[in-house]
């Protein structure tokens, strides 16, 4: 038990620390041509990890998990505020409880500094509902869920995320398997506020991305209360969450 608190401990510190590479977030420095890439692989990464299973929580159970999300950023879409940002990571708090009929509710959130020029402390925050409507014992679980995603905090833009998706999976006593498809619908709110440079008159848009894709994952018992999770996701982008969870019931 002493070494699960010493490794949840260094999980929380990492994610404490972590700082998201994307490097210099004044949109000013940066063609309007370069928004639509920005919009569309931010909606991806944000739009990952927000399951662990595709199992659903009993009436009143609850878990709650320390994740980091690893963007693998293709040297084509290294533009922009993306511009040198090989890898993105993004730490994130995760909390679920069961609800009535099959339905669960799930949030995360976070706050930290994001770039390396002109850094700024962002918050990330999502809402989820999921809904299992195939309970398996022999078949895999069947899941749908819905969440909505928000970036805030960076002076010259907002990012929202709506996410839609299923997963099948199934648990084991100290094994869990799932795969899911997942739709990212993305809306990059832009205000940039005049200056002679590059944009003179200002400038305000909402750019919209989607994007599709595909996430696998396992999570590994360590104890009867508490998973390691391991997921990857690929689209637009390849993504990696990692994290440990504490599951009640």
């Amino acid at each position: 038990m002493s070494r699960l608190i010493k490794t949840i401990c260094i999980c929380f510190l990492f994610l404490y620390r972590g700082n998201a590479a994307g490097q210099d977030l004044d949109l000013h420095n940066y063609s309007a041509s370069t928004y639509n890439n920005f919009a569309r692989l931010s909606g991806q990464l944000i739009g990952s990890g927000l399951y662990h299973t595709a199992g659903i929580h009993k009436f009143g159970g609850v878990d709650f998990g320390v994740k980091t999300m690893l963007g693998f950023i293709p040297k084509e879409n290294r533009i922009g505020p993306l511009t040198g940002a090989d890898i993105v990571p993004i730490p994130i708090l995760q909390a679920n409880i069961g609800l009535v009929k099959g339905f669960e509710a799930g949030g995360r959130f976070f706050k930290f500094k994001f770039g390396d020029r002109n850094a700024e402390e962002v918050t990330i925050a999502s809402g989820v509902i999921k809904y299992n409507a195939l309970k398996g014992l022999v078949f895999p679980d069947i899941t749908f869920y819905s969440a909505y995603s928000r970036l805030t905090g960076v002076t010259d833009f907002s990012l929202n995320i709506y996410t839609i998706g299923g997963m099948l999976g199934k648990s084991l006593p100290l094994l869990t398997v799932y795969a899911g498809g997942n739709y990212n619908i993305s809306r990059l709110n832009v205000k940039l506020s005049p200056i002679p440079r590059n944009y003179p008159d200002g400038y305000k848009r909402i750019i919209s991305q989607n994007v599709f894709h595909y996430s696998v994952g396992m999570s590994l018992g360590l104890t009867p209360f508490t998973k390691v999770n391991a997921e990857f996701n690929v689209g637009k982008v390849k993504t990696i969450t990692v994290g440990i969870i504490l599951s009640i019931f």
